[in-house]
C-alpha cells in the first residue's frame, strides 16, 4: 500500500454497513476531491478515486474516459470458455466500448420506452395492488408464504421487493410469474461475476490485492466457480426464455422490438436471449433496494411520510431521495482515454478513475443533513445511474418502479413498520444493496 493510504483509509469507505454511520459521514466530509488509492509509477497505470460532484461530473461525461476496453471479467470468461455468460455480459451497455455500447444503449432504451405505455403502466400498478394484497394478507394471518413471513408479522423486505420487481419485469416481457423465485436466484448467480470485478486489466489485478482490505472482494479474486455457476444460471434463464419467445404474450410484451428484430434477421436467437435475459436481471435486481429505502426512510422519519400522503404528488421526489438517502452502487469506474488533468493531478491514457457516488450523495455542502430523509431537497444531486454516454438507460424506469411501490404500500394502505437491527447487504465495493432486511409489519384494520 502507497505512503499515507493507511492513515486515509482508517476507516473503510467501501463498508456498505450502516451507510449513516458517524464514522463514515466523517470521512465523507473530510475527503480530498481526488485520492490517490495507487498513484501511477512510471508506466505503471495508477487507481484514482474521485469524491467531487465537479470532478464526478468530468469523469463520467468528459471525452477523455470511457468504460476500460479489457474488462478482466470478460476476458476471463472467454479464457473459461462461457459462451452464454459472455454473451449475457457483452448485451449490457456499462461493460461495452462505444460502438457496441451504441447499439445495446438503443435496444434498452427502446425497451424502457415500451415499458411506459398506458398498456405497461396499467400492469404495473395491477401487479403491485395485487403484491400489496397477498402481503397484508400474509402479515395479518401471521403465515408463511413466498414473501418470507416467519414468527408473526416479520418479513424479509429485501426479499420481498425483489420478488415484486422479479414478477413485475416477467409481466412486462410475458413470461409467467411463477418463475419469479427461480428467476431471481439465476439472476443473482448470472451477475454474481459482475459484482465481483473492478474495471481493470490484469496487471491492475495484481495491484488491486495489494490493497485488498479497501476494496474488499471488488479486486478480481472471485473463484472460477462463480463463473461456472453463472454459466450454469444463465443456460437456466436462457431456456426458460426461449420456451416464451412464440407466445402471444411476448410478442406483445415490452421486448417485442427485439423479436421483430429477430424476425427481419437483424438478430439472432443467442442475442435475443441475451439481451432479454439482460432486461430481465436489470430490471429486478436494482429497484428493490431503493424501495427498501423508502420506506425505511420514510419510517424513520414519520414527519416526511406525513408529508407524502398529505401530498401524493411528492412521489417522484421521494423515490429521488431514497436513491440518494441510501447509494446501492459503491463506485462507477472509467478508464483514462486521453491525457487530461483532473483537479490538479495530471492523468495519462490507462489511468483508472472510481467515482465514488456516495460522497456526493452525503456531501452536507450540496444535501444540508445528508444522513436526513428530506423529500423537498433543494438541487438534490442523484449519481447512481452515472452520467454522460454510459448513463443508466432504465433510471426513469427505476423511479417509476420505485414511486408506484411506495404509493401502493405506504399511501394506499398505510401499514406501520418496526425495523430489525438484523441486516444483510452486498458483501463487495461495487453492489451494496440490501440482501435481508427484516421488518414487522402491522396493517391498520
Amino acid at each position: 500500500m502507497t505512503q499515507g493510504t493507511d492513515a486515509v483509509f482508517s476507516f473503510n469507505p467501501f463498508s456498505s454497513v450502516s451507510q449513516h454511520d458517524p464514522k463514515r459521514l466523517a470521512f465523507f466530509r473530510q475527503a480530498e476531491p481526488l485520492i490517490p488509492l495507487y498513484p501511477r509509477q512510471g508506466d505503471r497505470p495508477g487507481i484514482y478515486m474521485a469524491m467531487d460532484l465537479e470532478l464526478i461530473d468530468a469523469v463520467l461525461r468528459g471525452e477523455a474516459f470511457v468504460v476500460s476496453p479489457s474488462d478482466e471479467r470478460l476476458r476471463r470468461v472467454r479464457q473459461l470458455q462461457l459462451p452464454r455468460l459472455g454473451l449475457y455480459m457483452s448485451t449490457l451497455p456499462f461493460l461495452l466500448e462505444v460502438e457496441p455500447h451504441e447499439k445495446a444503449h438503443h435496444l434498452y432504451y427502446t425497451v424502457s420506452r415500451e415499458s411506459f405505455s398506458r398498456t405497461a403502466l396499467q400492469l404495473i400498478d395491477g401487479c403491485l395492488a395485487e403484491e400489496v394484497r397477498r402481503f397484508k394478507q400474509a402479515c395479518i394471518a401471521q403465515t408463511v408464504d413466498d414473501h418470507g413471513v416467519f414468527d408473526g408479522p416479520e418479513v424479509d423486505l429485501a426479499r420481498m421487493f425483489n420478488l415484486w420487481m422479479t414478477r413485475i419485469s416477467l409481466k412486462l416481457v410475458g413470461i409467467p410469474t411463477c418463475y419469479a423465485a427461480d428467476m431471481m436466484r439465476s439472476i443473482r448467480q448470472v451477475i454474481a461475476p459482475l459484482e465481483h470485478f473492478f474495471y481493470t486489466t490484469a496487471e491492475r489485478t495484481d495491484m488491486m490485492r495489494s490493497i485488498r482490505q479497501v476494496v474488499a472482494t471488488a479486486d478480481a479474486t472471485a473463484a472460477d466457480e462463480v463463473y461456472f455457476q453463472g454459466e450454469i444460471a444463465a443456460n437456466h434463464l436462457f431456456t426458460i426464455c426461449d420456451s416464451y419467445l412464440e407466445t402471444e404474450e411476448m410478442k406483445h410484451g415490452v421486448c417485442a422490438s427485439f423479436l421483430q428484430m429477430y424476425a427481419q434477421g437483424e438478430m439472432d436467437r443467442e442475442t435475443l436471449l441475451a439481451t432479454i435475459v439482460g432486461f430481465l436481471s436489470v430490471a429486478a435486481e436494482n429497484p428493490p433496494g431503493s424501495v427498501v429505502a423508502l420506506v425505511k426512510g420514510l419510517t424513520r422519519y414519520p414527519e416526511q411520510l406525513q408529508l407524502l400522503r398529505e401530498n401524493p404528488s411528492l412521489l417522484n421526489k421521494a423515490a429521488d431521495e431514497a436513491f440518494r438517502w441510501f447509494t446501492n452502487v459503491g463506485f462507477i469506474s472509467r478508464e483514462v482515454r486521453t491525457p487530461c488533468t483532473l483537479g490538479f493531478t495530471q492523468l495519462s491514457p490507462g489511468d483508472l478513475v472510481a467515482c465514488i457516488v456516495e460522497a456526493v450523495h452525503q456531501n452536507p455542502t450540496l444535501h444540508p443533513q445528508p444522513e436526513n430523509f428530506i423529500i423537498e431537497r433543494k438541487q438534490r444531486q442523484i449519481r447512481v445511474f452515472g452520467g454522460g454516454h454510459w448513463a443508466c438507460t432504465g433510471q426513469r424506469l427505476a423511479r417509476e418502479l420505485v414511486a408506484r411501490a411506495g404509493k401502493q404500500l405506504l399511501l394506499d394502505e398505510r401499514p406501520v413498520f418496526t425495523f430489525s437491527p438484523d441486516e444483510e447487504y452486498g458483501s463487495n465495493s461495487f453492489f451494496r444493496a440490501p440482501l435481508h432486511l427484516y421488518a414487522k409489519c402491522v396493517f391498520p384494520t
